[in-house]
């Protein structure tokens, strides 16, 4: 909860930065008329295939995580060449 990294993209002028959360106070973070926040499961999101250029994960991975699952999620949200930071 409460990245710093969605804030940091839109202060610098990115635009179509969301941040996700299981926390339903994702929505209140700085930002929120910049950054769309989605409560949801990181494994599971609500967003199309091949929506995004780049996706970070921030204590997603150091908290117990399925591999799998994870790698498959990004792995279709990610435009073809994008990151995983």
């Amino acid at each position: 909860y409460c990245s710093e990294v969605p804030v940091a993209l839109a202060r610098m002028g990115y635009k179509g930065v969301h941040g996700v959360d299981l926390n339903p106070k994702v929505k209140a973070m700085p930002y929120a008329d910049k950054v769309q926040y989605t409560v949801s499961d990181f494994m599971r999101t609500p967003f199309e295939s091949a929506s995004f250029d780049a996706v970070t994960a921030i204590s997603v991975i150091e908290h117990g995580y399925d591999p799998e699952r994870l790698f498959a999620e990004v792995g279709r949200l990610l435009r073809p060449h994008g990151y995983f930071i």
